[in-house]
């Protein structure tokens, strides 16, 4: 995804940010910091990226390499979720393609999110089968439980 002086990419548990220099870069030349989850990039003390992040990382895991005239800069995502942009107010992609395209495994998934998957997994399977979801029988239980109290009231 390209965007003014950068192109970005992502994984589900991190992003990556590419930049073109107009000269070969010496690592001696390079600053990064993610400070208040604004992104700063600098080259031979020109600013070039300067912008807030799309989503929060984790600060402390910027890794960062040169190629010539090319850095790359990759931030590990504090939640592992597909981002519709790199920084906020910039151009979105859509992230259900990404999905889609992409084979993001259950494990890559923190435990909440995992079990949401699941559950969702379950339910599908139970509506294709033909078969009652665990929510269907609880509230079959709760209905006769009710009728049961009705009847006993009378």
């Amino acid at each position: 995804m390209v965007a003014n002086n950068y192109t970005w990419s992502q994984e589900f548990d991190d992003i990556s940010i590419t930049v073109e220099h107009t000269s070969n870069i010496n690592s001696s030349d390079v600053c990064v910091a993610v400070i208040n989850d604004i992104l700063e990039i600098s080259i031979n003390k020109e600013i070039i990226i300067s912008d807030k992040l799309c989503k929060p990382v984790i600060n402390d895991e910027i890794v960062w390499e040169i190629d010539g005239n090319i850095l790359v800069v990759t931030l590990t995502k504090r939640v592992k979720e597909w981002w519709e942009s790199a920084f906020e107010g910039h151009e979105k992609v859509d992230v259900s393609k990404i999905a889609e395209t992409r084979n993001t495994s259950l494990n890559d998934l923190d435990s909440e999110s995992r079990q949401m998957v699941e559950k969702m997994l379950y339910e599908q399977k139970c509506k294709a089968t033909g078969e009652k979801t665990e929510e269907e029988l609880r509230n079959e239980e709760l209905m006769k439980k009710l009728n049961m109290s009705q009847f006993e009231g009378d």
